[in-house]
């Protein structure tokens, strides 16, 4: 074995990119993010099954760089909120080709599936049980199980066998506290002060690093303690792949003032969990059995021993030298080939997503699909039937005579387009078992190929339609072992289809948008218009009663200025919305107030919506912004319109003297009665999204008021109206 490390050793935040992460975590956390179903919930979800991954995020996000002053964070879903999406996904991608890179380890897949599942398991049950005991930080409970033996990792990569080592002394330990005590001896640290080194660097107001570097202490050291560092020691004494003895139960119950019952469900639910997790994120459980049989142990004694009476290192590392050196290898070179086949796949789309966006129509598009397919899987013959709203049935591209003729029902006779479309997974014509439909034949015809094999396009939900490709016999196979790339090409174009579509409806929104301001525009216009008519129309009675008298040169100069001012407004009419018009000193009370008007008559009154204002009593001024207020105002009354029903109610509101970070703001909101906004949607709440409101609305109307409010130095917020529904709230600055 290596020389023993320093005792300065600590956690080097380097140490992540080499530490081994979870291939499966990171493969679905890049699906994620190429499609459009990336969501602050989703990211913490997914990188929560790792520690790596959750350890890098919560580096980067506690770094002065991403800080900016704000609190240091402990909560993966806070975490993900200060990064951001685009810098989480940098994190995931560069760590995914640091991992792709790093020269193989010499831990065994076994030991590292071992490893994952007890963590994973530690994690949970200390979720529950700090739900259980009304702990206030439950997702800080989570992270710390999940991390605690982070440090493990660290010496495992620094040392050769070690880390198999260090499994072994867990059984051999004549109790918890002494794995730390013999790890010390050997490698002059220990996995607890490694990871309590790496919180420490975070400088979180909190007792995390604490609870992780206390974990393996005796319990009664602990009663009393912070309740962090009693979840945690409780988790991990629970959560050994073994069943836990009766005394453990008995001091975690001392610990934590729960009963045995309580205790044994929460770990069974934690390991019930888990175990249903295991499979999707690739760990192998037949690899992480219950304790260990003794003659599998017995020739690692000696390696405990040692430790115990300070035997040199290089005496240690011959009782280790049993390992079967060829199996470790294999299972570390499958299990970085399967990252590195990840990494060249997102990297492939990276380069067909960039061949996609240049399409400037949908039929551009729908051409650059079919010849993406053709480059990728050498499939000449292929074709795009897209569902048809007004009828459902799924139809083929017009750009091709007989195609175009071929209109596949969902709901007829079975084939393999809408079996893929149905079923929502790769289908075929080539199976044996399945005879191949009359649509499957024609295809097959058509492009004079042995079947079909069909792709479903869909996104955040939606069924766009399906990819069909004519293959022969030999390609199937082929293609099937190529079934993640073809999923991924397929969530590729269906995100960059749907988001065309949504640029298209959004262009739509704004040329309506813009009709309708200027007809309030005109409306504000014609109404100036009335005031100077009525002053003339009385001037000229009053004049038509003096025809008998001399007409005074001060009611004639009168009249004269009015007439010019009605030559003013008129050309004002010719003026596009907001030309010529001063943006210095906007009145928002006046704006709300006339814009509402128009709103009233266009969205609301036509629907049985009543629309109410609750203005502050004073006019409340801005230094900028007319058109960009106007424009929120249309998309969130426009938004709470298309919400409700006859019989709703919309409430604009303003006012001032909002202090927010030591810097004033008014405040302008609209609130609705409505159903409210269901849970899966507050995370992607002011994204450029698919929305639920259906009627081909493309759900960018938040996204633009936040846009329009950060521009003008706002922000853009929602809460829960204290009577039912939503409010949406937007602050400008005053100065």
């Amino acid at each position: 074995m290596p020389a023993a490390v320093a005792s300065h050793l600590l956690f080097d935040s380097t140490d992540l990119l080499v530490l081994p992460v979870l291939p499966a975590v990171v493969g679905e956390l890049l699906d994620t993010f190429e499609s459009a179903e990336t969501g602050i919930r989703k990211l913490a979800r997914l990188t929560g099954y790792d520690a790596i991954l959750s350890a890098r995020m919560l580096t980067v996000a506690n770094s002065a760089a991403c800080r900016d002053g704000m609190s240091r964070q402990a909560s993966l879903e806070s975490v993900l909120a200060v990064l951001g999406e685009e810098t989480a996904r940098s994190v995931i991608a560069t760590t995914a080709i640091q991992q792709s890179l790093t020269p193989l380890r010499d831990i065994s897949a076994s030991a590292l599936d071992q490893f994952w599942l007890h963590s994973l398991t530690c994690a949970h049950l200390a979720r529950r049980l700090a739900v259980i005991i009304d702990y206030s930080e439950p997702e800080e409970a989570y992270l710390c199980g999940l991390l605690h033996d982070l440090g493990k990792l660290v010496i495992g990569v620094h040392h050769g066998k070690a880390f198999t080592a260090m499994q072994e002394i867990r059984h051999l330990a004549r109790s918890p506290r002494e794995i730390p005590e013999l790890e010390q001896r050997l490698f002059n640290t220990d996995h607890c002060e490694l990871g309590a080194a790496l919180v420490e660097s975070w400088r979180l107001r909190s007792f995390f690093a604490d609870a992780i570097r206390f974990h393996h202490m005796d319990a009664d050291d602990l009663r009393g303690a912070h309740p962090l560092s009693r979840l945690l020691h409780v988790a991990n004494t629970l959560s050994q792949t073994e069943d836990p003895p009766e005394e453990a139960f008995a001091r975690a119950d001392g610990l934590l003032g729960l009963n045995r019952s309580l205790l044994r469900q929460a770990r069974f639910e934690a390991e019930r969990e888990v175990i249903n997790l295991a499979a999707d994120l690739g760990i192998d459980l037949s690899a992480t059995g219950g304790r260990r049989k003794a003659t599998e142990v017995s020739g690692e004694i000696s390696f405990a021993q040692a430790a115990r009476e300070r035997i040199p290192n290089d005496g240690a590392s011959g009782q280790l030298e049993h390992a079967d050196d060829q199996s470790v290898l294999l299972e570390a070179m499958v299990a970085q080939d399967r990252l590195g086949q990840a990494v060249h796949e997102h990297a492939l789309m990276s380069e067909i997503r960039g061949e996609m966006h240049g399409a400037g129509d949908e039929p551009a598009l729908l051409r650059a699909i079919s010849r993406c397919a053709a480059i990728l899987f050498d499939v000449t013959e292929n074709h795009l039937f897209l569902r048809d709203p007004r009828t459902g049935m799924l139809r083929g591209s017009p750009s091709e005579d007989l195609l175009r003729e071929i209109v596949v029902d969902p709901d007829g006779a079975a084939n393999a387009v809408n079996r893929a479309w149905r079923e929502q997974r790769i289908s075929h014509s080539l199976d044996v078992e399945v005879p191949a439909g009359v649509v499957d034949r024609q295809l097959s015809r058509l492009w004079e190929t042995a079947g079909t094999l069909c792709l479903p396009l869909s996104v955040a939900g939606r069924s766009l339609g399906v990819l069909a490709m004519g293959i022969s016999h030999q390609q199937l196979p082929r293609l099937q072992a190529r079934a993640r790339l073809l999923r991924l090409f397929a969530v590729t174009a269906a995100t960059e289809l749907e988001q065309l579509r949504q640029r298209e409806m959004n262009r739509q929104r704004a040329q309506d948008d813009q009709r309708l301001l200027e007809r309030q525009h005109l409306r504000a216009a014609l109404h100036e218009v009335s005031n100077p008519l009525t002053i003339m129309r009385n001037y000229l009675a009053l004049l038509a009663t003096k025809l008998e008298k001399q007409v005074t040169r001060d009611e004639l100069t009168v009249l004269q200025e009015e007439m010019e001012r009605i030559g003013r407004i008129l050309l004002r009419l010719s003026e596009p919305v907001g030309g010529g018009l001063d943006d210095a000193d906007v009145n928002l009370t006046k704006i709300v107030q006339d814009l509402a008007r128009v709103l009233d008559d266009a969205l609301c009154r036509p629907h049985g919506i009543s629309l109410k204002l609750n203005l502050a009593d004073v006019p409340l001024v801005l230094p900028r912004g007319r058109d960009a207020i106007r424009q929120m105002l249309l998309n969130l009354v426009r938004n709470a319109a298309e919400a409700l029903g006859p019989g709703g109610a919309i409430t604009v509101s303003t006012q001032d003297r909002i202090n927010l970070h030591g810097r004033q703001y008014v405040e302008m909101a609209v609130a609705d009665n409505g159903p409210g906004l269901p849970d899966h949607l507050r995370a992607k709440l002011f994204q450029p999204t698919v929305s639920t409101k259906g009627g081909g609305h493309a759900g960018l109307g938040l996204a633009i008021v936040k846009s329009l409010a950060e521009e003008l130095g706002g922000q853009a917020l929602c809460r829960p109206n204290s009577g039912g529904g939503s409010m949406f709230i937007v602050l400008l600055p005053t100065s």
